[in-house]
């Protein structure tokens, strides 16, 4: 569930806790994924 601005607003999740960026093809990922879908490299440990 996502929180709510100072006027009630809804504020959705930051994209970093929803997507990774791949190092080498710049594709975006799920963070559910542990390889690239596009290019197949390792997501990067932070």
């Amino acid at each position: 569930m996502g929180a709510t601005n100072a006027k009630g607003g809804f504020v959705p999740p930051l994209a970093e806790k929803l997507v990774w960026e791949c190092p080498d093809c710049k594709g975006f990922n799920s963070t559910k994924l542990t390889k690239c879908k596009k290019c197949g490299a390792e997501k990067p440990q932070k």
